[in-house]
């Protein structure tokens, strides 16, 4: 798994610097990645064929094997509103802690949450929030219907609570934490894959 993440944190370097995006959040597990973008030139079809092109090729020239790396293309969904935003941000990086790799979303080593400096710096790094202000937040892991009601809306082209959920994951979903300051990313064209 090391390998494959020094081969996914060159791949975003490379891809980001043919197709510049602002890299939001980031997290590799065995058979798939979470990634939090935001595209102000609305190419983010351009960002991932550069991204996924150069992933599968690194990784085929290391293991030699032929086959597919994906088994299908990437889907995205935007984000358009800043409370769905935040909780965006906590499924993606409780991820391996729901599949029962670490207990704490910081232990895990395959995450944004965890790039070293020089690297936040080779990939203008904006997270819309810092872990040292939101852990305690970013840790709440919540119940199963509210991860469920959240996977179920990204899998639309645009973030959407679907209509039958209960009034209690709705509201849930609607109560974040203050991001205090106003980030240097807007949430215009912010995509999760």
């Amino acid at each position: 798994m090391e390998l494959v993440w020094k081969i996914a944190t060159t791949s975003l370097v490379y891809a980001h610097r043919k197709v510049p995006v602002e890299l939001h959040g980031f997290v590799l597990m065995n058979n798939h990645y979470h990634m939090l973008v935001t595209t102000p030139n609305e190419n983010i079809d351009k960002f991932m064929e550069h991204f996924n092109r150069r992933l599968s090729n690194c990784i085929k020239k290391f293991s030699g094997h032929e086959n597919h790396k994906f088994a299908n293309r990437y889907k995205w969904s935007i984000i358009n509103s800043q409370s769905y935003l935040m909780n965006v941000y906590r499924y993606i990086y409780q991820n391996p802690v729901r599949a029962g790799i670490c207990n704490k979303c910081i232990d895990y080593p395959f995450s944004s949450l965890n790039f070293p400096a020089s690297l936040q710096k080779n990939l203008e790094f904006i997270p819309h929030l810092k872990y040292k202000d939101y852990n305690k937040w970013i840790e709440q892991v919540p119940k199963n219907e509210i991860n469920e009601v959240i996977k179920k809306g990204l899998r639309r082209t645009e973030f959407q609570v679907p209509q039958k959920t209960p009034r209690y994951s709705r509201t849930f979903l609607l109560l974040t934490p203050s991001t205090g300051e106003r980030s240097q990313s807007s949430l215009e064209n912010s995509y999760f894959m």
